[in-house]
């Protein structure tokens, strides 16, 4: 099981590049002219609204029509904002990669509502694919070019009046329900929202959303020990096998990013600074 921690602004995880032996192939194979295939690398950025400096309004300015009013439709002022911030940086993320102005960048969306690059954008570069997933006080976004990524984050709410084992028994498999039974009281809220935001990665990898099979894969196994936090899963629809990585983006929040196998998740918190 991974785990990253946010702790340190500049700390990156896993840099393909890291080993010296990885960096001395590269340059000699880069020098004779070779291709080389390396690993798909996912760049993956938090940001704390309590920490964002920018005005609102600014970020607004650089949205399209359909995303302000978007905006307006939600009754709560922090919905409003944490919408507008969001897709600005997701605006800005493809921006950069295809050299193009923010406010220029053309989303379509698939028919189960995840925003894409429009295809003359996606021409100008090699098929960046996102995906941006906000709770509480923190926004999640990833982003790559070694094919579909998933990301999920929730606020740990553990006094918040729902009944965890109900919601489990509808949308959990049945290992993933012994692994919320086996825990304490105490336990059951980070148990569930750790599962949750888990399956809920793996669905936005694959394209279907939470409207997708929840029940038919398990991301956690209770053993005759412990519990097993799976690093990897297999989707049944696709028989596609995905990596799970598990994130610390803040205090009281747990998140996780799902990545095709052998891709490596690189921290990124310096684009937006």
């Amino acid at each position: 099981m991974t785990d990253l921690s946010f702790d340190s602004p500049h700390d990156q995880i896993d840099s393909c590049l890291s080993d010296p032996l990885a960096r001395t192939l590269h340059t000699q194979c880069v020098g004779l002219g070779l291709e080389v295939n390396m690993p798909s690398v996912v760049k993956v950025c938090t940001v704390l609204l309590k920490h964002w400096r920018q005005p609102v309004n600014e970020c607004a300015s650089i949205l399209s029509a359909d995303e302000r009013e978007c905006a307006r439709r939600y009754l709560r002022r922090e919905d409003q904002e944490r919408f507008v911030i969001t897709r600005a940086l997701i605006r800005r993320v493809c921006a950069a990669h295809t050299v193009l102005e923010p406010h220029a960048v053309t989303f379509r969306q698939t028919s189960f509502g995840k925003p894409y690059l429009a295809s003359e954008e996606r021409a100008r570069h090699r098929k960046l694919e996102f995906n941006v997933s906000h709770s509480g006080d923190c926004v999640l976004l990833a982003w790559t070019e070694g094919g579909p990524v998933g990301v999920d984050v929730e606020a740990v709410e553990p006094y918040r009046r729902i009944s965890f084992t109900e919601i489990a028994s509808s949308a959990f498999s049945t290992d993933e329900c012994a692994v919320l039974s086996s825990v304490t009281a105490e336990e059951s809220a980070a148990t569930f929202y750790r599962i949750w935001v888990r399956k809920e990665a793996v669905l936005k990898a694959e394209g279907c959303g939470v409207g997708g099979p929840l029940k038919s894969f398990s991301v956690a196994v209770r053993t005759s020990l412990d519990t097993l936090w799976l690093d990897r899963v297999r989707f049944p629809s696709s028989d596609r096998v995905w990596s799970i990585v598990d994130l610390t983006p803040a205090p009281a929040h747990v998140a996780s990013v799902v990545v095709p196998l052998g891709a490596i998740v690189e921290k990124c918190t310096h684009f937006f600074e």
